[in-house]
């Protein structure tokens, strides 16, 4: 497994149009159906929006496994299927 720190951006033509995105960390595995990565966003406060890795898995949807986002909440599953964790439980990543 290889772990990267990035931030992706997009600017268009105008300063107006700038899109960007970061993931605080991306994990990279491979299988026998190719190499895929998972964006991990982390969040440090219990209200955060989630356009981030929305965007990164929109982008990237053919190459992603899975996204994670590790919050100071409970366990859930958002609708666009990103599971969020508490930080006890990256053990499990």
């Amino acid at each position: 497994m290889v772990v990267y720190l990035l931030g992706f951006c997009r600017s268009a033509v105008t300063d107006a149009d700038i899109l960007c995105f970061w993931q605080d960390f991306i994990l990279s595995t491979s299988d026998s159906k190719g190499s895929k990565i998972i964006p991990i966003e982390v969040k440090s406060g219990k209200n955060y929006s989630t356009t981030s890795i929305e965007a990164f898995k929109k982008k990237y949807k053919t190459r992603i496994n899975q996204g994670y986002i590790i919050h100071p909440k409970n366990l859930s599953v958002k609708p666009d299927g990103t599971i969020a964790i508490p930080p006890y439980m990256t053990i499990c990543l």
